[in-house]
């Protein structure tokens, strides 16, 4: 039983570092539709970095299971 409730906490954790991964693209998307917007460009690379952190990340935990 408490296998089960570890593997199902990781498999949130998957999906939440995905989701990040998402918001880093629909932000990227935004930037640029609005490309003389300076500071949705920093947004931008800011969510599309943490994007990449959790793409290395979510494939670190994978490859532990």
């Amino acid at each position: 039983m408490k296998g089960h409730a570890a593997r199902r906490a990781l498999s949130t954790l998957s999906i939440s570092l995905l989701l990040i991964e998402v918001a880093g693209t629909v932000v990227g998307a935004l930037a640029s539709v609005v490309w003389d917007y300076e500071p949705v460009r920093r947004i931008a690379a800011w969510v599309c970095g943490f994007g990449v952190v959790a793409l290395v990340a979510r494939l670190v935990n994978d490859a532990r299971k």
